[in-house]
């Protein structure tokens, strides 16, 4: 269906013309001496669609500073009007998309654009075919809140129960994410090894209701830490995170740093993790998302909502804050100005179903109407060698 011999060279300015060249199936764009701009186009009708899906790669090299390389898909309409946008995304330095093809669509194309100051880009070995439905991405996330009770004790009956709660719940919670150091919630830090009997608790909960789960406490190691760890449903600790970002008091009262902002990769999604203070500094979920976090846990004793939404559309993530008050216990999108899912009552959870699959779309960002998937715009468009 596609012919990678068939694309077209595109000059979008005389003033800012490339250099072109083909080689056998790779298509090099290259600086002028200047700032330079073209692209590789290729069109296909869909009249022998047989399926909804079409899949695209390409391999993409690109070199010089200031050197900006994207591969993107477009489908049109028979009056040559555009219906949707979609980035192919960096998949280890091949881009990749599987994509449903919109309802009125009678073309595709691939435009394989480059913007240099010096150096450029290749990119090689460019298909597209058609495609299987993407495996299925949906899951639930819950973020749990309870009383504060005074005791550790009363802080574990509470996050057990809640757990085995969420276990036996219809809409069944895929991971379920407690607050900041729930363990010694309403309490002076109480510092505890991640051997601590209670935390073996929590991983038979685990177990026992086949649920992840973010447990949050005060680590005695070498030194003090406020950890987090994720445990998934056969009990198993999937990553630990330590607060990168802990507050001059805390610093003070002899909590260590930590020093890695990971992303763990579970069956459904790439998930990452910041505590309280991790989120003022934007730096945190930035790289969190260029890690290829797709959804980030936050749990948290403060809370700032219009931050909360503001980091969740500006890296097109869902985030999901873990507070001690049911109504900070909420959940975030990319897509829309206004939280998903929000707590109630003394104790629960707050729960929202989310799809990986979807396409969530801001109309007039970057790519005008009818174009640009929230989950990816920004990295794609994001010049990393422009900012620190």
């Amino acid at each position: 269906m596609f012919h990678p011999d068939k694309f077209e060279e595109r000059i979008y300015s005389d003033a800012s013309a490339p250099q072109f060249n083909t080689e056998g199936d790779c298509y090099s764009i290259k600086a002028n001496g200047s700032y330079s701009i073209g692209a590789f186009i290729s069109s296909s009708p869909l009249s022998e669609l047989e399926g909804e899906y079409l899949s695209a790669s390409v391999g993409i090299e690109s070199e010089g500073k200031g050197t900006q390389a994207m591969a993107i898909l477009l489908f049109f309409d028979a009056e040559g009007r555009k219906l949707q946008s979609d980035f192919l995304s960096d998949r280890g330095g091949i881009y990749t998309a599987c994509v449903k093809v919109p309802s009125g669509a009678v073309k595709v194309s691939l435009e394989l654009i480059c913007y240099c100051f010096e150096g450029g880009a290749v990119f090689s070995a460019p298909t597209l075919t058609e495609a299987e439905p993407p495996k299925d991405r949906s899951f639930t996330v819950a973020t749990a809140y309870f009383k504060r009770e005074g005791s550790t004790e009363a802080n574990m009956r509470a996050i057990l129960s809640l757990i085995d709660r969420a276990g036996k719940d219809e809409e069944k919670p895929t991971l379920i994410c407690f607050t900041e150091a729930a363990y010694d919630l309403g309490l002076s830090h109480c510092y505890i090894p991640e051997s601590h009997p209670d935390v073996q608790k929590v991983r038979e909960a685990a177990k026992r209701n086949s649920i992840y789960v973010l447990f949050t406490f005060h680590e005695d190691d070498k030194y003090h830490y406020n950890t987090a760890i994720l445990i998934d449903p056969n009990g198993e600790t999937v990553g630990k995170y330590r607060k990168v970002q802990p507050t001059l008091g805390e610093l003070r009262m002899g909590i260590a740093p930590g020093t890695e902002l990971p992303v763990f990769e579970l069956p459904f999604a790439k998930v990452g993790v910041i505590i309280c203070w991790d989120q003022y500094f934007y730096e945190t979920s930035r790289t969190l998302v260029r890690k290829g976090a797709e959804v980030i846990l936050w749990p948290s004793r403060g809370y700032h909502e219009e931050r909360m939404l503001t980091r969740a559309r500006d890296n097109g993530v869902y985030l999901v804050s873990s507070h001690p008050l049911p109504e900070r216990c909420c959940i975030a999108g990319p897509a829309e100005w206004k939280i998903l899912a929000r707590g109630e009552g003394e104790e629960g959870y707050a729960s929202y179903r989310i799809d990986l699959n979807d396409r969530l779309v801001s109309e007039y960002k970057s790519f005008g109407k009818n174009g640009g998937n929230d989950n990816e715009i920004y990295l794609n468009e994001l010049r990393r060698d422009f900012y620190i």
